[in-house]
């Protein structure tokens, strides 16, 4: 950390400051600062993400002895973290800004959407190693004259997606009613999930990777939008589901 950081950090406040850290590959700042609390919010478990490598874990385990309270999103996630946090870790689940969401059933529909027909089914997020690809395909297939699947969201790290999913993704390219819309602005995609038909969460069930302890955040924007919500059967989203109708 440059010396002018640390000392602007010492300016802004005459009280203890506390780093409020959202990665392990911050670890180096942290380690940077002499006086200060440090809280670690993990938000996915980041040891078993692919491309993580030894250093990332290394830096966690690093930040989980330096920090004063870490917040975990799932049991999961606290599970998966370093045999010292255990102490000092609390269960904070995601929230949302519901009242963006609710504002958007108010708004336009975004005219992009106009382009495609309808029915829409979307997923909005990042597209990588926990969407189950081969499910939209399967669904796609089922489904090719009734549905349009709307993928909202930039595909992260396609080069680190295992043989398997990369050729998932490439099948679901080639489905005529599914739908990548790219990259959209934070502020536009309320709009979105408040004008579909219904959203969609495709993640992975299978094995134990890190997917199997995610907290979904856009499960609830999803429901503040007030459209229906189809969701893999992924533990932290069974408790907000009267009834299960799970997608596989």
């Amino acid at each position: 950390m440059p010396a002018r950081s640390r000392s602007s950090i010492a300016r802004a406040s005459a009280e203890v400051p506390i780093a409020y850290v959202f990665h392990p590959m911050f670890w180096p700042y942290v380690e940077a600062l002499d006086s200060c609390r440090v809280v670690y919010h993990a938000d996915d478990r980041f040891a078993g993400v692919p491309g993580s490598g030894p250093e990332i874990a290394g830096f966690e385990r690093a930040l989980c002895e330096r920090a004063d309270r870490i917040f975990a999103i799932t049991p999961g996630v606290a599970r998966g973290l370093p045999e010292c946090a255990a102490s000092k870790t609390v269960l904070v689940p995601n929230g949302a800004d519901a009242e963006a969401y609710e504002r958007a059933s108010r708004s336009l529909a975004p005219a992009l959407l106009a382009e495609i027909p309808r029915p829409w089914i979307a997923y909005a997020g990042s597209l990588n190693e926990k969407i189950d690809f081969a499910l939209i395909n399967r669904l796609a297939s089922a489904r090719a004259a009734a549905f349009h699947w709307l993928l909202i969201g930039p595909i992260h790290g396609e080069g680190q997606l295992s043989r398997e999913t990369r050729t998932e993704l490439a099948l679901c390219r080639r489905q005529p009613n599914v739908h990548f819309l790219g990259v959209v602005d934070y502020s536009e995609l309320p709009a979105y999930c408040a004008h579909v038909d219904a959203n969609a969460m495709f993640y992975r069930t299978d094995g134990d990777g890190w997917w199997r302890d995610i907290y979904p955040l856009k499960l609830h924007e999803c429901l503040a939008a007030g459209r229906p919500l189809l969701s893999s059967d992924v533990p932290a989203v069974r408790e907000f589901s009267r009834s299960r109708h799970d997608l596989q």
